[in-house]
């Protein structure tokens, strides 16, 4: 018997795969405390600022 993937699912697994990423883990917990200024992101994080647009 097949079985349909339910919105939830779907949901789910998205926000599994977004928390699954080590650079979007790192951007998050910098923003734990608040919003931070992209360019205070990309020194704390040492990357690019076209790789935090990314994510």
């Amino acid at each position: 018997m097949a079985t349909s993937e339910t919105t939830d699912e779907v949901d789910c697994a998205r926000r599994l795969k977004i928390l699954g990423d080590r650079t979007r883990l790192s951007i998050l917990g910098q923003l734990l405390d608040g919003p931070k200024p992209v360019g205070e992101l990309n020194i704390d994080l040492n990357l690019e600022q076209s790789l935090l647009s990314h994510h």
